[in-house]
């Protein structure tokens, strides 16, 4: 399902229930590494063509397991009838650190030292990699991958110029301590089942970007952020679906207290403003848990599921578009955890 087709179906189509929430995060877990094994094929080098071992997807915001459910334009919040019966919709189960990451079984190889995709089309996957990778090529996928981090403000960058990145069912993250930087970062890229951790940000996303079946937790440090959209632009969207953004708990040994924000987009300066989609989430920590300020074309808030770990409350929404008119806000059953129904802002 393209992003255009997922904000369709938003408008359009009702969704059902959500699951309950999995035993409660502790401060000292920071996700499940990738283990070695039999893994067939071989790992990808930089600059060099995909290997064998699963086929990659170059570009495009497809769904696994299911399209999104959607959304009715309305006012006060409403709750599906049989709210803890099982998973948001068909294709949303909760992202965990046991169905994000790295799958069991794949062989990693190591690399020491930052990568550079500099060729359309380019694979990079089953690395362990002690290093960065910056995107500066179209339609390049990394998947299956370990990757801490190296030189530079972001483990993973993707530079505005390229279109098409793929990040799947990757790790990303120290396994323990802090890294005040940002795990990914960049434009026209989509991101699914991948757990990012012990990093200060999980994803800075500017523009046309998809994050699916995410797990972002134990953040580095009592001010991160899951996903920080800071001068969102379009064309395009900003859309997460079915993601665990849980930053009420810092790693271990980071700091204390509920972090910033699980997501916040703010400070667009004008121009065409990306439209934002957030549907069948999960929210936990923060001042605010989500803030949603100046400027967006419109947004669709949904299905969405809080914890009661922020400090001030779940939203604070103060959108506006370039005219200075309210953001349009489609709500729709959006709740705590527990049950209790959220209120539009």
């Amino acid at each position: 399902m393209t992003r255009l087709h997922r904000a369709v179906a938003l408008l359009l189509l009702a969704a059902s229930s959500c699951e309950p929430p999995p035993a409660s995060i502790d401060g000292g877990q920071a996700g499940g590494s990738a283990s070695g094994g039999a893994g067939g094929g071989g790992a990808a080098t930089a600059g060099g063509a995909a290997t064998a071992g699963g086929s990659a997807t170059a570009g495009g915001s497809a769904t696994a397991g299911g399209s999104a459910g959607g959304a009715t334009a309305g006012g006060a919040a409403a709750v599906d009838a049989g709210l803890d019966a099982g998973a948001p919709d068909a294709g949303c189960v909760r992202p965990t650190a046991a169905n994000t990451g790295v799958p069991a079984g794949v062989s990693l190889t190591l690399h020491t030292g930052d990568l550079v995709a500099s060729t359309p089309g380019q694979v990079l996957e089953r690395l362990d990699l002690r290093g960065s990778i910056r995107v500066t090529a179209s339609n390049v996928t990394i998947r299956q991958s370990r990757i801490q981090g190296g030189g530079g403000l972001y483990a993973i960058e993707v530079d505005e110029s390229t279109h098409g990145t793929v990040i799947e069912d990757c790790e990303l993250g120290p396994s323990s301590g802090g890294d005040s930087r940002r795990a990914i970062a960049g434009a026209h890229f989509t991101v699914r089942r991948t757990n990012i951790h012990n990093m200060q940000t999980g994803v800075f996303p500017s523009a046309d970007v998809v994050l699916e079946h995410n797990y972002v937790h134990h953040p580095a440090g009592s001010e991160g952020s899951g996903v920080f959209s800071y001068q969102p632009r379009g064309p395009g969207s900003i859309t997460l679906y079915c993601n665990d953004l849980a930053i009420g708990v810092p790693a271990a040994g980071t700091g204390s207290g509920p972090g910033n924000d699980a997501f916040e987009g703010v400070d667009t300066t004008g121009g065409v403003l990306a439209d934002l989609v957030l549907d069948h989430n999960w929210f936990g920590g923060g001042s605010y848990a989500v803030y949603i300020h100046d400027r967006f074309g419109s947004a669709v808030v949904t299905h969405n599921r809080w914890d009661r770990r922020a400090a001030y409350g779940p939203i604070d929404f103060t959108a506006r578009t370039n005219t200075g008119s309210a953001t349009p806000l489609t709500w729709l059953d959006n709740a705590y955890e527990d049950g209790q129904a959220i209120s539009s802002p």
